[in-house]
């Protein structure tokens, strides 16, 4: 299986909402085939902050649920929310495009399971 995107695979054909309109970021659908979900960073960076152990719902972290940010090695900065609970990475952590830094899920005020995927 060939990867198409360094964030999801097949991420081109995810997009449930694009950039504009009021929406900063990308979001991305989720598949039946959870080794399809496995989100990973868009290029290598550190972890600059993760937020942990948000339910489906709620508000709390300004509506992301679980996330992590990244600071990129050029000194951007990149956010993927509304992940499951249970991440494997922490701050601090270098990571790269092969690193899985969560799975698609609902945390936070998300409307249905997907990606928020900003840059």
């Amino acid at each position: 299986m060939k990867k198409l995107s360094r964030v999801i695979y097949d991420s081109i054909n995810r997009i449930t909402c694009p950039y504009g309109n009021g929406h900063n970021g990308v979001d991305l659908g989720w598949r039946y085939d959870e080794s399809q979900n496995i989100v990973h960073p868009h290029c290598a960076g550190t972890v600059y902050a993760t937020l942990v152990n948000v339910s489906d719902g709620s508000s709390y972290g300004g509506g992301w649920g679980n996330y992590v940010l990244i600071r990129h090695d050029n000194g951007m900065f990149s956010i993927y929310a509304h992940l499951r609970t249970g991440l494997p990475v922490s701050e601090g952590e270098r990571v790269d495009e092969s690193t899985a830094i969560g799975i698609i899920g609902a945390s936070g005020l998300a409307d249905g399971r997907h990606l928020h995927f900003e840059a």
